[in-house]
């Protein structure tokens, strides 16, 4: 029951307000993926990242983070 990513970060459709998440670096990801999930991070509206954050695993976490990080790199540079 966890919308993919890509409805409101890009690559199938993108929300005004919501950032890209395409190669961006990995760890920037997996933290802020982290502080959602710990509450520390709460500008998200009707705390929509910080409920779908919450019920992912560390290495759901881990591999969306790497996943975004690879997305859109030029060919050679993973």
């Amino acid at each position: 029951n966890i919308a993919p990513c890509a409805s409101c970060h890009g690559g199938i459709d993108r929300k005004l307000g919501t950032p890209w998440l395409e190669h961006m670096p990995k760890r920037y990801l997996e933290d802020q993926l982290h502080a959602f999930a710990t509450g520390a991070r709460r500008n998200d509206i009707h705390a929509q990242m910080r409920n779908v954050v919450r019920q992912m695993t560390k290495r759901e976490i881990a591999e969306v983070s790497e996943f975004y990080a690879r997305r859109g790199m030029p060919t050679g540079h993973r």
